[in-house]
């Protein structure tokens, strides 16, 4: 009955914390989050994964020794597998767009594919952050328990996931980073647009649902052009001169090609023989295919080239969200980006005829992340500048 009622008198006593249930059996299993407690151990000789609850451990054993995944995407373009029902009820979201979980803030109204999604968000609007890390000295509070798991093993140094594709040896502290790893040497993309008439297809699920929500929705068409006009906006504000929104006819390449590209600005500097070409590159342009990046930025350079173009060409990717450094997301204020990306519009001298800087990119080891991508070619690595 409780169901219907919305009676929770289950309270978690840890503090800060106050998240109430329905179920003892639900607090009880929520209490182990904060002690750390895992009392389902997988008996698969060598593996030693421990868990929370049984499901947990059900789940494991399924995806990881069995391999069994019995629930099938009935979207003809898709069949992709899943372990659980609930994992294919969650995907299928991602075709039909369905978000029934929606926030009841004031003035929000942002809407969720899943009720834990939901539940996390609504900590932004509370500030609420329950899950504690309680190694001794550090006391890192976080709003979703996926972060704390993630926080932890930094403590432990723990990577137990160890690519095995021959002359690679890395390793990973979560099993999902690893999947998305090897997707870097099979090429293997898996996730395809289901938009009719879009081909466009990604390794990872998180890319195929920003691509939708850029590409083929409205509210995406409007963050695009609200980003960039807010970066437009700087460099007036800063006496920057540019050319907005300057298209490229592939004609020159291909005489029965009616194709062409835009290039979100164009910036002149006659003194340093350079010409920048700025691309804000939202959510470092993970909707878009790297192949489509690479061909936009070669045939659009090429066609300069025949058109008479002879100053040193710097293609300037800059991204104005969220980015990581080895892992680790790093907070840089929007400010200190645009302070950034005016110095280098101001300071560079290029050494080649044509380059390509990736400005807040996410990187590893010094190198964007993006260049080890499958679909990034060699040669084209040869155009890339380190800042």
């Amino acid at each position: 009955m409780r169901t219907h009622t919305g009676e929770k008198p289950y309270e978690c006593d840890f503090e800060g914390c106050g998240a109430k249930f329905n179920q003892s059996a639900h607090l009880k299993n929520h209490i182990r989050t904060h002690t750390g407690e895992k009392p389902y151990n997988c008996s698969i000789k060598g593996c030693g994964a421990k868990f929370t609850q049984s499901g947990g451990l059900k789940t494991h054993t399924m995806r990881i020794h069995s391999r069994e995944k019995p629930y099938l995407c009935v979207n003809e373009k898709c069949g992709a597998k899943f372990t659980t029902s609930g994992e294919l009820i969650i995907h299928m979201r991602t075709h039909t767009g369905d978000n029934p979980y929606e926030c009841t803030f004031e003035g929000c109204g942002a809407k969720f594919s899943t009720s834990g999604n939901l539940t996390t968000h609504l900590r932004t609007h509370t500030g609420e952050k329950p899950y504690k890390c309680h190694v001794e000295g550090c006391g890192t509070r976080f709003s979703d328990l996926g972060n704390l798991k993630r926080h932890l093993k930094i403590h432990t140094g723990d990577k137990p996931y160890q690519c095995d594709v021959e002359g690679c040896s890395a390793m990973f502290s979560d099993l999902g980073d690893l999947k998305k790893h090897t997707r870097t040497h099979t090429g293997e993309k898996p996730y395809e647009c289901t938009f009719e008439g879009c081909e466009a297809k990604f390794s990872q699920s998180g890319n195929l649902k920003t691509h939708f929500k850029s590409m083929h929705t409205r509210e995406g068409q409007q963050r695009h052009k609200k980003t960039e006009n807010h970066v437009m906006k700087f460099l007036d504000s800063v006496g920057i001169s540019y050319d907005r929104e300057v298209h490229i006819s592939y004609s020159c390449i291909d005489d029965t090609s009616k194709k062409s590209c835009r290039i979100d600005a164009v910036i002149e500097c006659p003194e340093r023989n350079l010409r920048i070409l700025l691309e804000v590159d939202e959510y470092q342009h993970c909707a878009y295919p790297v192949s489509c990046e690479l061909a936009k930025m070669m045939d659009s350079t090429a066609c300069m080239r025949l058109g008479g173009e002879t100053h040193k060409l710097l293609w300037l990717r800059f991204n104005p969200d969220a980015y990581q450094v080895d892992g680790s997301t790093v907070k840089t204020l929007k400010i200190d980006r645009y302070k950034q990306l005016e110095h280098v519009i101001r300071t560079h001298v290029p050494e080649k005829d044509m380059e390509v800087m990736y400005l807040y990119y996410s990187t590893q080891d010094g190198f964007p992340c993006v260049i080890s991508d499958i679909e990034y070619s060699d040669s084209f690595k040869s155009f890339v500048i380190l800042r």
